[in-house]
This record gives structure tokens, C-alpha cells and sequence, in this order.
């Protein structure tokens, strides 16, 4: 049997900075793993990326649209979390920048002190914006038209 226990952001993700970015530290463990040596693996990666991982290690295909990515295969700039809250999206990238997209299309740029869990306001970066907007906007487009459902993934019956 194949154990995966994950958690989630904690329930008051919400706090003194706009988006408190050590209340997304979450761990992840896969337990009982067939033919492979246990291993800690410390890069910045979504739960959205558990399954591509987990299929890798299985050996087993992983073509999809959905955006998970095999963090084992992570370069650190590929590194990055997807966080947030009900009313603030974000973008957080393994050199600690930091994205977020607030109400009335209003966007700002941070710098994260991962020791501190301090955000330092910095000049936008334009490339960055278009990133985090075409991330979330692709993903809303896919399910609003059915293009993350089992039968457009080539899962169903």
C-alpha cells in the first residue's frame, strides 16, 4: 500500500503582510514507495505537483493539461508555488520573488525573506506579471471549458 499524506495552507492564511508566505510551507510524504530509497527533497514545488512526481517514480506516463510538474525533474529555477487566498492570487518563484494579484486588477512585487518571512516591496517586473496572469487565466480558461475534465485528459471510459 502507497501512503501519501500532504497538508494544506493553515486556516488563517491571512495576516500582517498581503499574502503571509510561511503559512504555505507545507510538507508532503510519500511512504511505502516500491524499489526506491527514502529521500528528503527540499525544493519549493505546489501539492499540484505530488502526482507528476508520484507517477515518475511509478514509472507510469503523466501527459495532461493539468500543470503539475515532476519535482524530482525540477531545475531550481523552475522552482515555484502557487498561493493565495479567497480574494489574492500569487506566484512565488524558488529566488523568493513574489507576485501577487489583489482586486481591481491592482498587482504588487516582493521580495520574500524566507528567515524573517518579511516581503520587501519591489519594482514590478512586467515579465513576471504576464507570467502569474497567463498561469491563472490558462487555468480558468481550461476549466470553464471542460478542458480539465477526465475525458479531455483521455481518462474516461
Amino acid at each position: 500500500t502507497l501512503i501519501i499524506i500532504m497538508a494544506d495552507h493553515c486556516a488563517s492564511s491571512a495576516g500582517r503582510q498581503e499574502l503571509d508566505v510561511n503559512n504555505y510551507h507545507i510538507p508532503a510524504l510519500i511512504l511505502n514507495l516500491p524499489n526506491t530509497v527514502p529521500q528528503k527533497v527540499d525544493k519549493m514545488a505546489s501539492q499540484i505537483d505530488i502526482f507528476p512526481t508520484l507517477f515518475s517514480l511509478l514509472n507510469w506516463n503523466y501527459n495532461t493539461n493539468l500543470y503539475g510538474t515532476d519535482i524530482l525533474k525540477m531545475k531550481p529555477e523552475e522552482e515555484r508555488a502557487f498561493v493565495g487566498t479567497y480574494r489574492k492570487l500569487g506566484l512565488l518563484k524558488g529566488d523568493g520573488k513574489l507576485m501577487v494579484l489583489g482586486d481591481q486588477k491592482v498587482s504588487n512585487f516582493y521580495q520574500w525573506n524566507r528567515e524573517s518571512n518579511e516581503l520587501t516591496p519591489l519594482k514590478e517586473s512586467k515579465t513576471f506579471l504576464n507570467e502569474i496572469i497567463s498561469n491563472y487565466q490558462t487555468a480558468d480558461y481550461l476549466f470553464s471549458n471542460g478542458g480539465l475534465k477526465l475525458n479531455s485528459l483521455g481518462l474516461a471510459d
